[in-house]
């Protein structure tokens, strides 16, 4: 008898058993194993062929046989080990952000802590698992200082994989609007890590690279273009670097949690929190920050993609998703909301101009209060004051925890390049 088949089958699992707790039984042919067996077999419990059971589906790779296949011929218990592998990566990452969290919640310096946000463009993933990257963003962020700085680059891809340069073409148009034949493409891949490197670790006692935050969906996205980077370096470099990407949701959970309250409420309950500050789930968090309340904003944008009318922006992406924590984190520790920091600029608001205002936010399709307020004309007071009009319009526009749990948290379609995305 096969081990494939013993491997998968409880009563054999205890005929083996007893054969070796009875070395008179060690001749015996597998019938007569059987036949002394079964008896034995019948008068266990339920619980305890149940144990026999689970021992050999953990013997076979959770419940798989071994040497099965799935129908594109991958083996089955190298899908359910890779299944197992992303779940312990999964729980090190969330503990680790906690961890982090709390060390400096405890040493009073959460206030001050620095984290890097990350999001890139591509042109295209391509069938064979490569990548044409376009564009790259980090932003270093703090809740006392808002966003301190933003590193951006628009990436030289090189030559395109056979065959992809229609999808390219059509992406580009229909997303970041960046063209293949760029004048601003940088092609100096070594010169790219280089200065990432130097942004990130520009703050005194940076001991290792601090892990970089993204959205769950953009999270192999990010991590292509990464390494197709470090794959155009010097060796050396290349195998010094190891970029460890965060889920920013569950920075946004761990940051927002209700027992980190500032004991000074001075400014907590201040009209310039805008938000909700209750993110009760990681996929709440994750929907908070897909709200895209500063889309089109002017001031948050390149220089190029100023001029251009697209919300693909890398840059966009980072500042107005680090505007969205601010607001609902920093009223918890009684910090300040301060234009062009943790809000959009007096100024730039002052560009939206003075015909009308529209903001656009991914919470709800149906049509509520909500999505009435969104698109209604300014008043000639909320013109003239362009801040007040924002604080005002973000705190009518908030949605409370019960209205999510009425409504649900749909997602607008959006052009999701990325395969995968991280569980929660």
């Amino acid at each position: 008898m096969s081990s494939q088949k013993s491997s998968g089958n409880g009563f054999f699992q205890f005929c083996r058993q007893k054969q070796r707790d009875n070395p008179s039984w060690s001749a015996l042919s597998p019938p007569d194993l059987v036949e002394l067996c079964s008896p034995l077999w019948c008068g266990l419990s339920v619980e305890g062929r149940s144990r026999y059971g689970r021992a050999c589906r953990e013997a076979g790779g959770g419940g798989v046989t071994k040497g099965g296949f799935d129908s594109y011929g991958r083996p089955l218990v190298q899908l359910v080990n890779r299944s197992r592998q992303k779940e312990l990566e999964l729980e090190k990452m969330k503990a680790d952000i906690k961890s982090r969290v709390d060390r400096a919640l405890m040493n009073h310096q959460l206030e001050d802590e620095t984290f890097f946000l990350l999001h890139t463009n591509v042109f295209c993933l391509t069938a064979e698992g490569g990548v044409v990257p376009a564009e790259l963003s980090l932003a270093r962020v703090s809740l006392r200082k808002g966003v301190e700085e933003i590193y951006q680059e628009f990436i030289e891809p090189g030559t395109l994989p056979k065959g992809y340069r229609a999808d390219c073409t059509e992406n580009s148009a229909s997303t970041h609007k960046i063209p293949l034949d760029l004048a601003l493409f940088n092609g100096n891949y070594q010169q790219i890590v280089e200065e990432m490197l130097e942004f990130l670790l520009a703050l005194p006692d940076s001991g290792e690279l601090p892990p970089l935050y993204c959205l769950p969906k953009y999270k192999d996205q990010n991590q292509q273009v990464l390494a197709w980077l470090l794959d155009r370096v010097q060796t050396d470099l290349a195998d010094e670097v190891a970029f460890k990407l965060y889920s920013l949701p569950v920075l946004l959970y761990e940051l927002a949690r209700e027992e980190n309250r500032s004991t000074d409420t001075s400014l907590s309950m201040s009209s310039l929190s805008g938000c909700d500050t209750k993110v009760p789930t990681i996929s709440l968090a994750e929907a908070q920050l897909d709200r895209d309340m500063f889309i089109y904003t002017p001031g948050l944008s390149c220089s190029w993609h100023e001029e251009v009318e697209t919300s693909y922006c890398t840059s966009a992406k980072v500042t107005g998703w680090s505007y969205m924590m601010f607001s609902l984190c920093c009223p918890l520790y009684g910090l300040e909301l301060l234009p062009g920091k943790h809000v959009p600029a007096v100024e730039e608001m002052a560009k939206i101009g003075p015909e009308s205002v529209t903001t656009t936010m991914s919470v709800c399709s149906g049509e509520t209060g909500v999505s009435r307020e969104m698109g209604r004309d300014v008043t000639r007071e909320e013109r003239d004051n362009p801040l007040k009009a924002w604080q005002k319009a973000t705190k009518k526009l908030t949605t409370s925890l019960d209205e999510w749990e009425r409504f649900g948290y749909q997602e607008q379609s959006s052009t999701d390049l990325s395969s995968e995305k991280w569980g929660h």
